[in-house]
């Protein structure tokens, strides 16, 4: 994780403040949740085209074709969500419903599904 910490962050210098650097943030965020995605960020981050300046292109993208308004006051803000998605396409990462799921079934906690109670340790 350190070393696509390092990668994303050298790409952020120079773009404090800016989409660019919230979807550095935001792919940490990814990588940090899934070791596949940690994976497959660090193999593509640094593929020429594959940057996170490139990325963020890929979302204004988006923004650009659902804004509504004009004459220089038009505006869409792509949530959290959206921009997740489209990040996971544009970097081919699994979806976070599969994320989710892998790392909830790798958990078993009670494996014979029954109900626990704090009596039962009485």
């Amino acid at each position: 994780m350190e070393t696509l910490i390092e990668i994303i962050s050298k790409q952020q210098e120079g773009h404090e403040n800016t989409a660019v650097f919230m979807v550095g943030e935001q792919l940490k965020d990814i990588a940090a949740s899934d070791p596949k995605c940690l994976e497959i960020l660090k193999q593509d981050i640094e593929v020429d085209g594959m940057g996170i300046a490139d990325a963020e292109k890929e979302i204004k993208k988006y923004a650009d074709k659902h804004k509504v308004g004009g004459r220089g006051n038009s505006c869409f803000c792509v949530s959290p969500m959206i921009a997740d998605g489209i990040l996971r396409e544009f970097y081919k990462l699994p979806a976070r419903e599969e994320t989710q799921k892998s790392q909830t079934s790798g958990k078993k906690p009670n494996e014979s599904g029954a109900k626990l109670s704090l009596l039962d340790f009485m």
